[in-house]
């Protein structure tokens, strides 16, 4: 009778353990993080057209492109949100046309601990990129800004490099950039693989901006591309989500893209040799 007692006590006793088990390594929910936004702003000759973009409902296109042409002027831009984000924009114009295009990007991640979500424990990331745009006409100052900055509700600010954690940017103008860069060196392009410190359950948010324009007989051309991940040598990487804006992803740096930093840095280099010639010319004449 006593033995008879005694085994279901030994299995209550195991049930209630693996009960314990599992309330200690308890796995929450994931958190919702805020939608990601956008927009695409296009000028030809003397008309214009923007798009205000929301994700969802274009979270199942996962990007969106618009292209807008008057007379011999041409403008395109393009938001991917797969398989990571990015911005593509385009200008051309022939004659006395006039072209521009903008595209943005703004989109919320967090490097979740399903297991504590109150952990706010540091970890090692990196944050790549590449962007650039082709070289400009005279009186032409596109830009590229990306930045990594605390989740502000509000949005961050195009150019708030202070409140930025991180930024980069490509630009052109004679003596510096204009614009949301004014004031920076410039520089057509950007290749980085940042180390950073960023922390577990918090929100940040990353604002992507491209803008190129084009006059005369000119095309203009701008990208950007970032992609985040958790430094594959921490010990305790594989503990941690990283959880993006709805739609978002995160693949690495497709090899078009690098491609376009190439032929970038070809024609910088030309164009650069070139105007080196004409000024010796004119120094000679």
């Amino acid at each position: 009778m006593k033995a008879g007692i005694a085994l279901p006590l030994v299995v209550l006793a195991a049930w209630m353990g693996i009960q314990s088990q599992a309330t200690a390594l308890q796995i929450n929910l994931p958190p919702s993080i805020p939608d990601a936004f956008g927009s695409i702003s296009l000028e030809s000759g003397t008309s214009t057209a923007s798009e205000n973009l929301t994700f969802p409902p274009f979270t199942a296109k996962y990007s969106t492109g618009t292209n807008f042409s008057t007379g011999s002027t041409f403008s395109s831009g393009t938001v991917n949100l797969q398989p990571s984000p990015s911005l593509s924009v385009h200008a051309s114009s022939t004659g006395s046309g006039l072209a521009a295009a903008t595209a943005v990007l703004d989109y919320v991640f967090e490097l979740y601990d399903p297991f504590a979500p109150q952990n706010k424990s540091p970890i090692p990331t990196i944050f790549a990129a590449s962007g650039g745009v082709s070289l400009p006409p005279l009186g032409s100052y596109p830009n590229v800004i990306l930045q990594l900055a605390d989740y502000n509700p509000n949005g961050l600010g195009i150019g708030d490099f202070k409140d930025s954690i991180f930024y980069d940017y490509a630009c052109a103008g004679s003596g510096g950039c204009l614009g949301y860069s004014k004031g920076l060196p410039a520089q057509l392009y950007f290749s980085i693989s940042k180390d950073l410190t960023l922390y577990a359950n918090t929100l940040y948010e990353v604002l992507m901006y491209v803008s190129v324009s084009s006059a005369g007989n000119w095309t203009s051309t701008g990208f950007l591309d970032p992609t985040i991940e958790i430094d594959p040598t921490f010990a305790d990487a594989s503990q941690y989500e990283l959880l993006s804006s709805p739609g978002v992803g995160n693949a690495p740096l497709p090899s078009t893209w690098l491609m376009m930093l190439s032929g970038l840095a070809a024609v910088g280099f030309l164009t650069y040799r070139g105007s080196k010639k004409n000024a010796a010319a004119l120094a000679a004449a």
